[in-house]
């Protein structure tokens, strides 16, 4: 299943939906979970840790992968994690970011971050250079 999350960097964990995750049967409770009170934009919420297999994927179709530890909060949209984003299903911190290295573009304008492959990363470089070497023969001949 493919869903679009919001990766904050200013996260070190990963938050996902765990109703929306039961829901899908991708995880069951189990009599071991131990359940953890945390506190975010100033509300309180809880979690659970639960191994889950996390992919991410590239505009291009690069899929990055592992297993993963994801803090899974109940009754979601009562948690924090929707007052910024109300659709949001999933937060993707730098746990997973550093474990999966991919290429990230973070487009401001228009407040959009997208996984790039390391092709499109390479293009854009050569783009980038061909601009800079056009731009500096064109000083030079002035």
């Amino acid at each position: 299943m493919e869903l679009v999350s919001d990766l904050d960097t200013g996260a070190s964990s990963t938050f996902l939906d765990y109703d929306f995750l039961r829901s899908l049967d991708l995880l069951q409770p189990a009599s071991g979970d131990y359940y953890e009170l945390a506190r975010h934009l100033g509300q309180i919420y809880q979690y659970v840790s639960k191994p889950l297999r996390v992919q991410l994927r590239s505009r291009t179709g690069k899929i990055y992968s592992c297993d993963a530890m994801v803090n899974c909060v109940p009754e979601w949209q009562a948690s924090p994690f929707v007052k910024i984003n109300p659709n949001r299903v999933v937060l993707v911190g730098r746990d997973l970011m550093l474990v999966l290295k991919p290429k990230v573009l973070l487009d401001f304008d228009a407040l959009q971050t997208e996984i790039q492959s390391k092709r499109t990363v390479r293009a854009a470089a050569r783009k980038s250079a061909k601009a800079k070497s056009s731009s500096t023969k064109r000083r030079k001949r002035s």
